[in-house]
């Protein structure tokens, strides 16, 4: 009897783990590494490094063909002692390693941790969770960029006209989800609707996306062809007709003008962060600010499904700059994240406060 039961326990964990790699990401034959154990404590036995305000890193683990971590990189060297800090607890965790074309390989994986001075154990946020699901999809897709493999993007969309009052008070604003094949030169060999809210305008959209110019997707310094989807948000907050969209170009854009044109290379996690309902969404004008104040503050919000932001939690602060946080708060609208099913989805996130003696409070959204 306890032979049979040991055999079907083994012919159990074989079949999850099995089904696990069978539904595990993935994207142009490469899965990503994902955490399958990871120590229910933090230690270390270095001290965190001084903070100031709660802060985010970005820490790439190099993943050898077995899931162990043989080395942690910061992606910025300044940032060397979250690195020393936090390297016996991701030493411990282990990983399923990635696949490429279903061969275990080593691999790099990039890490978001959130440090707060006040709380001794960070948040970690890994590209794949335990469970296969992706939180932030701008994480996920960075790991196929640290690991060889170039995304297709935007280089050019021609401009569009369509008929949105500014006055319009809509819960989501409208969008039309595209999807594209591409072959190895980038160019749109077809296109399909996959989702539209403003159906008035998809045809045009359709037809403007053939006249339009994107980088293929490579490997290895190889182009290959693809299918990624393309999302034009309708926003309110911008002029119509707009100006002809240049990606190398949309530094110097309001945050609407940057992302309302973006190409998503697979349908997994979220199809849209939150938006700022501002007509200037990253700066808040304030009066009466105190010349002499400059400080930065870190805070953290839940957006819900309605577009009402929660404050979870804000860094140590003086009484100056926590009443201009309680104005900023205030003030806060949000359209939510919108899921590939074209419903709103909550979502949580870090956001800086700057405040340089002036009446305009930039806001960093670092989601």
């Amino acid at each position: 009897m306890k032979k049979y039961l040991l055999l079907f326990l083994i012919l159990l964990i074989i079949n999850i783990s099995i089904q696990a790699d069978i539904d595990r990401p993935s994207l142009y034959g490469f899965a990503p590494a994902y955490p399958v154990q990871v120590p229910e404590l933090f230690s270390s036995e270095v001290k965190p490094p001084y903070l100031i305000r709660e802060s985010q890193f970005i820490i790439l683990l190099h993943i050898d063909n077995n899931g162990k971590v043989t080395t942690i990189t910061p992606i910025n060297e300044e940032d060397f002692r979250i690195g020393e800090y936090l390297k016996i607890f991701l030493t411990d965790c282990r990983f399923q390693p990635a696949l490429l074309n279903n061969k275990k390989v080593s691999s790099i994986l990039p890490v978001i941790i959130i440090k707060n001075p006040r709380i001794q154990t960070p948040d970690f946020y890994f590209p794949i969770d335990s469970k296969l699901n992706i939180k932030d999809p701008d994480l996920y897709f960075s790991t196929f960029q640290h690991n060889g493999i170039t995304l297709p993007s935007v280089k050019y969309f021609p401009k569009y006209f369509c008929n949105i009052d500014w006055n319009d008070s809509l819960d989501i604003y409208p969008f039309v989800l595209l999807q594209l094949d591409l072959d190895k030169g980038g160019e749109v060999k077809n296109v399909t609707e996959v989702l539209s809210t403003y159906s008035n305008y998809t045809t045009t959209l359709m037809s403007a996306s053939l006249w339009s110019e994107f980088k293929p997707a490579k490997m290895n310094d190889s182009n290959i062809s693809c299918s990624p989807f393309l999302l034009v948000s309708l926003f309110p907050q911008i002029y119509y007709p707009t100006r002809k969209f240049y990606n190398d170009k949309s530094d110097s854009l309001s945050i609407h003008e940057k992302i309302r044109v973006k190409l998503i290379s697979d349908s997994l996690s979220i199809l849209q962060k939150p938006i700022p309902r501002n007509f200037d969404g990253e700066n808040i004008s304030i009066p009466n600010i105190p010349i002499w104040l400059n400080d930065t503050l870190s805070f953290h919000i839940t957006v819900d499904t309605s577009g009402y932001a929660q404050l979870n939690r804000f860094g140590k602060t003086n009484k100056e700059t926590y009443k201009i946080l309680q104005d900023v708060y205030s003030r806060m609208k949000f359209y939510p994240a919108i899921g590939f099913d074209g419903k709103p989805v909550e979502y949580s996130g870090l956001l800086r406060l700057i405040i340089k003696g002036s009446e305009k409070i930039r806001i960093q959204y670092l989601w």
